[in-house]
This record gives C-alpha cells, sequence and structure tokens, in this order.
C-alpha cells in the first residue's frame, strides 16, 4: 500500500474527467473522503490493536499525514480560484485521494486476514507491483495455466 503508481492516477484522472465533463460537481466527493478518512482511521486502529503495533507516536504520525493531505486539498481549491479552472484540480485531487484511501483501508483489511474478493486482491497486487491495466504477469499465467492442468 506504499506505492502509489501511474495506474492509480491514470484512474483518478479519467473520473475527473467525466465528472467534469458531466457537469456534476464533487461536494460529495469531499464527503466520501471524510468519510474514508474516517474508516481508515478506525481500521488503523484496529489493525494496530489486533497486531499489538499501536502506540501514540505513530497515531500522531498518521493523524499528521491527514493533516497535510488536507492542506493539499485546500491548495487544489485554491489553485481552482486562482485560474478559474472549474472543479478540475479539486476533483482530480479527491478523486486520487479517494483511491488511496480505499486502497489502504484494502491493505488493513488483507493485513489481518479478512478475506477479499479475487478481483481487488488482485487489482491491489497490480498497484504495489506497479502495473497497469494493458501489462500482464507472464509467470502468473503460468501458474493459472499449470492450475488448471492439475
Amino acid at each position: 500500500m506504499k506505492k502509489y503508481t501511474f495506474g492509480l492516477s491514470i484512474v483518478s484522472f479519467i473520473g475527473g474527467c467525466i465528472v467534469n465533463f458531466s457537469g456534476q460537481y464533487s461536494d460529495g466527493l469531499i464527503i466520501i473522503l471524510l468519510l474514508l478518512f474516517v474508516v481508515e482511521t478506525i481500521s488503523f486502529l484496529a489493525t494496530g490493536i489486533i497486531k499489538e503495533t499501536i502506540t501514540w507516536k505513530i497515531f500522531f504520525r498518521e493523524t499528521i499525514k491527514h493533516i497535510l493531505l488536507v492542506t493539499i486539498i485546500i491548495i487544489s481549491y485554491m489553485l481552482d480560484f486562482i485560474l478559474g479552472t472549474e472543479d478540475r484540480f479539486k476533483n482530480a485531487t479527491l478523486l486520487f485521494y479517494i483511491g488511496v484511501e480505499m486502497t489502504i483501508i484494502i491493505g488493513y483489511a488483507v493485513s489481518v486476514g479478512i478475506p477479499m474478493p479475487e478481483v481487488i486482491t488482485k487489482f491491489i497486487e497490480q498497484i504495489e507491483n506497479g502495473k497497469t491495466n494493458g501489462e500482464s504477469d507472464t509467470n502468473t499465467e503460468l501458474k493459472s495455466d499449470e492450475d488448471k492442468k492439475s
């Protein structure tokens, strides 16, 4: 979950374009992101308690990260206002961080052993390995072919 790749940026850019061209402005996106902050904080605490790795220092560091993330969102609002770009920076920033928060939450769930659908785990593995939709892993394809034959 520590790597955020080009593929995630492209997904957020495409989502921002869809929102922008559809005329739907993203006031709801900020609410979604705030809810994901709450869920991520709860997931972080639960994972830390289950694995017995949580400390006040680690919790404080994660809180500072969220404050910096909110600062980046505020800067994107300012850029839209200054440049008159009609929420393009804000939408792209919000969609990017919504994607990031969702992958972090899924990562916490997987790390404590909650089963995930295969589609989601493959998507997370692709993000971690830095692969985009057009790329494939020949080793994985070969292994799955061998599994089918067995």
